[in-house]
């Protein structure tokens, strides 16, 4: 299916940009079509994907762009989706409506366009068209960046983020984030209880700080407690949590507080991603290798708590994206794959843990064809 042109894989869900649309599965509530100035409470569809309160395992593609919205991008931020035009940045919950796409669409007020939005659990960040960084959710343990820690509490409107600017990449782990500028500078803040914002030390900060490498960096990724770079090149560095070695089999140290070496240079590496416990590269070959933790299969294989490095058994990758706990893969072909946790049917399928990774069922988006005019614009 070469419609398929990005994946995106969430905390709880899956999701894919295609020129038909986009689509999501995996914790996501169905409802029914709601009337015009209803709230939305007491429309939920009770059906064999509710599995608990608030709790769902869609495992069908659900339409989640609305007819008539061009999206850019779209994001999980646990508790909201976040998507953005040319112009504006919508956030939304995580509801379907059959026919319609998402359900209570909102506008996200920023002073400027929005250039690139990035998401994590409870959080998000979009960098502006002037460089500014803005961000807004979760506020616990610094990790907006914003100077402010309070447990509980949130911001839900955009609030700069002072010190960084041209931010061109941005991770968020579960509880600290990485940032990428356009020097190849990288930056830390949040939560630090692992050392995972390579300052050298254990202590949360509620502001951006430079980290110090030798070489400007091209790629991040977050992990939950653990951080990766890499370098122009080709030299991969990380810190932070290693007790599952996520970082590396052969570092001792269970954390790390400064960045190290990861293995020799890898110059043939195209991405890098991190999830709970793990971590994956995409090889220019069109390989992924994973290594870390394996207890809900994230690393492509049924030896559940094997920590050395494996090939993921597929060929000719473009693209990659992790999860808290489960990853996708699209192919060359435009074929999705996916493995890891299941509990929430992100991997379709029966098992609650897939260890092999599975093909993605996507022929129900062959019955929506409004095309995503953007992503065709993109391909063109």
């Amino acid at each position: 299916m070469r419609e398929v042109v990005r994946v995106i894989a969430g905390p709880e869900r899956s999701m894919v940009m295609s020129r038909l649309g986009v689509y999501v599965w995996g914790n996501v509530r169905s409802v029914r079509v709601v009337p015009e100035g209803a709230d939305g409470e007491g429309v939920c569809v009770a059906d064999r994907t509710e599995i608990g309160h608030l709790r769902f395992a869609q495992d069908v593609p659900q339409r989640l762009d609305p007819v008539g919205m061009e999206w850019l991008g779209v994001g999980d931020a646990s508790a909201q989706l976040i998507a953005w035009t040319k112009e504006k940045v919508f956030q939304f919950a995580p509801q379907v409506v059959r026919d319609h796409g998402a359900a209570y669409v909102g506008t996200i007020d920023l002073p400027n366009i929005a250039r690139n939005v990035w998401t994590g659990e409870h959080v998000a960040f979009a960098a502006l068209a002037d460089g500014r960084l803005f961000a807004w959710g979760d506020v616990a343990y610094g990790r907006l960046g914003i100077g402010e820690d309070a447990l509980w509490q949130g911001r839900t409107t955009p609030v700069v983020v002072d010190g960084v600017s041209d931010i061109r990449s941005l991770s968020p782990g579960a509880a600290h984030t990485v940032a990428l500028d356009g020097k190849g500078r990288v930056w830390t803040w949040g939560a630090n209880a692992s050392g995972q914002l390579g300052q050298g030390n254990l202590r949360e900060q509620a502001l951006p700080r430079h980290v110090k490498l030798t070489q400007p960096v091209k790629a991040i990724a977050a992990g939950a407690t653990h951080t990766l770079a890499l370098d122009v090149h080709g030299q991969l560095w990380g810190w932070g949590s290693n007790h599952k070695k996520q970082l590396s089999a052969q570092i001792a140290e269970a954390y790390l507080p400064s960045p190290v070496r990861i293995g020799g240079r890898l110059s043939e590496v195209k991405a890098v991603v991190a999830g709970l416990h793990f971590s994956a590269v995409l090889t220019r070959e069109g390989l992924v290798r994973a290594w870390g933790w394996n207890g809900l299969g994230q690393l492509g294989h049924e030896e559940i708590g094997e920590e050395s490095e494996r090939v993921i058994a597929l060929k000719r990758v473009r693209q990659i994206s992790a999860g808290r706990s489960h990853m996708l893969a699209l192919t060359e072909e435009g074929t999705c794959w996916a493995w890891g946790d299941n509990r929430f049917g992100t991997c379709q399928g029966e098992a609650e843990m897939q260890a092999q990774p599975r093909q993605i069922d996507l022929s129900a988006m062959k019955f929506q064809p409004q095309a995503n005019l953007n992503l065709l614009k993109e391909q063109a």
